[in-house]
């Protein structure tokens, strides 16, 4: 399963969802919630005393997959890429992979 998305729009989704992500003693309260359908993606974060849902269609994609990912290290590495590169996240039961046409990174999933 493929996806692809502009490093910018994907970067400004991150950094919305993150006001609500901190250092927890519950590991997933430091992960964001993607979820991939034809019709856009959502981002999902929360401190369970704040929740924060955000979504767009500026991004390719036909498939339905849910990712769940450690916010912090994931939105470094997008935050730091050019902007209107394009990078494609391919994902796998245990694994997402993020590339653009000049580098790659993995990251572990979290279970749903």
């Amino acid at each position: 399963m493929a996806f692809t998305i502009k490093a910018k729009a994907l970067a400004e989704l991150l950094n919305i969802a993150g006001k609500v992500v901190s250092k927890s003693t519950i590991p997933i309260l430091e992960c964001v919630r993607m979820d991939f359908a034809g019709e856009g993606v959502e981002l999902t974060t929360t401190d369970l005393e704040k929740w924060i849902k955000i979504r767009t269609e500026d991004y390719a994609g036909d498939v339905k997959a849910t990712a769940i990912v450690v916010h912090k290290p994931f939105q470094a590495i997008v935050s730091a890429l050019d902007g209107e590169k394009e990078v494609t996240l391919a994902m796998t039961k245990t694994l997402l992979t993020l590339k653009t046409d000049t580098s790659k990174y993995t990251f572990g999933l979290l279970k749903k």
